[in-house]
């Protein structure tokens, strides 16, 4: 029987905490709040090696076929996102003003519905990195073809062959922008520790190691914070060369019994894609009612306020939306035989046992 990556669910949830942390300087630009809030740019970053980690972590070991992990990947990704997507266009037609920016055109919206790269960003526009999600998803089952100790070398034949092309070529097709970012990296980073870690020789890594590890990655994200320069290979220098070496730092310390208790973070890392989808919803909400109210013309510290009380709001609202919306739905799937167990945070209670 399995037991939780601990490590893996913590920073799921901070990942997802940061996400929201950073976008309210999006959508509630202009709000009093001295806490910088640039570093919570870097969550996506840390879901990419993430996503990469699991995946890889999962498959090792057992027969997998390609078609069996698309279908339970999508089906785990698609059902929630479509139905909030739904509800952004909703309300787009309902109260456009609402919205930054945006569009809501037939196309777009079929696009978007299906999580694949076009003109623009998805309707729901934290969608955009699912789209990046759905495409290792992708190139990951291709993988599944070969043997286990390949599994790593064909996909980083893969990425790194799509990165170079488009490093070299420099493609203005947003399509082929998107399916030749180096984001991909970051995928391949996570996959390459989730390989590691399923090796016996990772138990013998010192609790020195993690502390190193943990203390360059915060580093490098925050040096990313002064020199960053767009969402290229800067961004993947040092936001996901940071991400990587904090999610190696937390396995490590794992492994070596020394991770620290948390249900909070726990439930936050159950609550992570019911939080990433749902906050901007929140903050929109918040932004729209601090309009009426006439919070920004407030003291700073009202506005301060307004503004954890957005951040605290999103984190209910996500966790409520995992338990009375996502949880239901992901269990009816299940009960129809339409994906198979979630095995995403799984880690085996013997370390040479499967998965």
């Amino acid at each position: 029987m399995g037991t939780t990556i601990i490590s893996v669910q913590y920073l799921r949830g901070i990942a997802a905490l940061m996400v929201v942390y950073f976008h309210t300087k999006v959508y509630l630009a202009g709000y009093a709040w001295g806490v910088p809030r640039n570093f919570g740019y870097s969550g996506v970053d840390l879901f990419f090696c993430i996503s990469g980690f699991i995946m890889m972590h999962t498959t090792l070991g057992r027969p997998v076929q390609p078609a069996s992990f698309l279908r339970n990947r999508l089906l785990r990704v698609y059902p929630l996102y479509w139905l909030l997507t739904l509800s952004s266009l909703a309300l787009y037609v309902i109260a456009p003003s609402a919205f930054i920016d945006g569009s809501a055109s037939l196309g777009h919206a079929i696009l978007s519905l299906l999580l694949i790269a076009h003109f623009d960003a998805p309707v729901l526009r934290i969608g955009w990195t699912l789209v990046y999600e759905i495409f290792f998803y992708a190139l990951f089952a291709l993988t599944l073809w070969a043997t286990p100790h390949r599994r790593i070398p064909l996909l980083c034949a893969f990425i790194i062959s799509l990165v170079a092309l488009g490093a070299l070529c420099a493609p203005e097709s947003p399509v082929l922008q998107t399916y030749t970012h180096p984001f991909l990296l970051e995928f391949l980073a996570g996959a390459a520790i989730g390989a590691a870690f399923r090796s016996e020789r990772f138990t013998r890594l010192p609790s020195g190691l993690a502390i190193l590890c943990l203390l360059a990655g915060v580093g490098l994200i925050a040096l990313g914070m002064e020199r960053r320069g767009g969402d290229g290979f800067s961004r993947v220098l040092w936001f996901g060369s940071g991400a990587a070496l904090i999610l190696l730092a937390g396995l490590v310390f794992e492994r070596r019994g020394r991770l620290f208790a948390s249900r909070w973070l726990h439930d936050m890392g159950d609550a992570s894609y019911s939080l990433y989808l749902t906050h901007p919803f929140v903050l929109t909400g918040f932004r729209q009612i601090g309009r009426r109210l006439g919070v920004a013309d407030g003291t700073a510290l009202v506005q301060g306020l307004w503004v954890l009380a957005a951040i605290s709001t999103a984190i209910v609202t996500g966790w409520l939306t995992y338990r009375l919306v996502e949880q239901p739905l992901q269990r009816a799937l299940r009960e129809r035989g339409w994906n198979g167990r979630e095995t995403v945070n799984r880690l085996p209670a013997n370390a040479a046992a499967q998965t």
